[in-house]
């Protein structure tokens, strides 16, 4: 039997972006959003990904047999891939009304850093390949950003010092076109400041290489601190599993407008993923792009504006989501199909019979909870908020609203 280390593609000069980690959160968000972002001609170039899981190899087994099965019916005119170059994966998103829809997503290869030889596959057979490399997505979950030395640390800063390497010492080396010639690293983890800390974890490492090998790793500091730009970030996407997958396709709720807020405060990002908007968007919002609004993608370029976006999802998203999960288990409802019928939309319940009366109370109840409880706190501590307008405190409500 032989065993395959990678899928990477032969001509890899169109790989601008990695992504360290195969979690279903991180494929249902980041992937698609680069997508998107290389479907505009003029953003600057295309953010195509190579997804590396960090354990294991069940995601590029997956990869392979819907590869096979793909090249196996190469004469169907359905295909929504883009040649042998690439792979898909399937997503499931549980619409308002109940009904499933899947998405191909695809991506430019897939690989290891699990085991030996799949990590040297990516060590040399991937990255001294690499033309242009624009964004390095990290998603590892808390457990591997829990201290510098779990292994999915070591294993980005491995990475990472193979690029310094090939940048400083390769003849054909990659080179990094964004902004500011800073590689993005976005990570995908639902940790506070989750950048600032994988900074901090990647220049301890660089700090232990220095002193076991009696010198100083200076050389790596200094790319880490000025060829790579660590941003802090804000995700929010409720994903699990499609039943029977073993984890392999991601089921998620629709995607919120804030599905992946990232602070760039120096306008480091690649130019396709730069969406300057100052306030919390709408739907109907004239200055948000159609992709973005569909990968739920915004970038913050002033101090604090994270941090409201992180305030405002604990306190009206999370708040109001477990002020109904209390009253819902208090009357023995066990599932959020009571909130999704049409009719169910507050107002005088007396006019809905049966289902719908039952839903009509839990979102009239909802939206009561909302307008004196969260509003009112927010309007009277609107210093913390970073002086949120109150329409942006809405606007986080009714998007939370629009997806449950």
């Amino acid at each position: 039997m032989v065993v395959i280390n990678a899928l990477f593609p032969e001509d890899k000069s169109h790989i601008h972006a990695l992504c360290i980690g195969s979690g279903r959160f991180l494929r249902s968000v980041l992937v698609p959003a680069l997508i998107a972002a290389g479907n505009d001609n003029d953003n600057g170039g295309y953010l195509n990904p190579v997804i590396l899981q960090t354990r294991g190899r069940t995601f590029m087994d997956y990869c392979h047999a819907r590869q096979s099965q793909t090249s196996n019916n190469s004469n169907s005119s359905n295909s929504n891939t883009s040649g042998s170059d690439f792979l898909n994966y399937e997503v499931d998103t549980v619409q308002h009304d109940g009904q499933v829809s899947t998405d191909i997503i695809s991506c430019s290869g897939a690989g290891s850093l699990g085991t030996v030889d799949s990590k040297m596959a990516v060590l040399k057979d991937l990255l001294p390949h690499l033309k242009i490399l624009r964004l390095i997505g990290v998603g590892v979950t808390e457990a591997g950003m829990a201290h510098c030395h779990t292994k999915a640390m070591k294993d980005l800063y491995e990475l990472l010092d193979t690029l310094r390497h090939l940048y400083l010492y390769s003849n054909f080396s990659w080179k990094c076109d964004n902004p500011n010639g800073k590689i993005s690293i976005v990570n995908m983890d639902n940790v506070p400041q989750n950048g600032s800390l994988l900074h901090t974890f990647m220049l301890e490492l660089a700090n232990e290489s220095s002193n076991s090998n009696n010198g100083d790793n200076e050389e790596m500091k200094d790319f880490l601190t000025n060829k790579l730009v660590f941003h802090n970030t804000m995700v929010d996407r409720i994903t699990s599993q499609r039943p029977g997958s073993n984890g392999l396709v991601p089921r998620a709720e629709p995607t919120p407008l804030k599905a992946l807020v990232i602070e760039d405060l120096e306008g480091d990002l690649p130019r396709g993923l730069i969406d300057d908007i100052d306030i919390h968007i709408h739907s109907s919002s004239s200055n948000t792009s159609k992709n973005k609004t569909k990968t739920g993608v915004v970038v913050r370029r002033k101090a604090g504006q994270l941090d409201a976006d992180i305030a405002l999802k604990l306190r009206v998203a999370n708040g109001t989501h477990t002020g109904i999960a209390h009253v819902m288990a208090l009357c023995g409802l066990l599932m959020t199909d009571a909130l999704s019928n049409p009719k169910g939309e507050g107002g005088d319940c007396d006019n809905h019979d049966g289902d719908d009366k039952i839903s009509a109370k839990l979102m009239y109840y909802l939206d009561s909870l909302f307008q004196h409880q969260n509003l009112k706190a927010a309007e009277a501590n609107t210093e913390d908020l970073h002086d949120t307008k109150t329409s942006d405190v809405q606007a986080v409500y009714d998007d939370w609203r629009r997806i449950l």
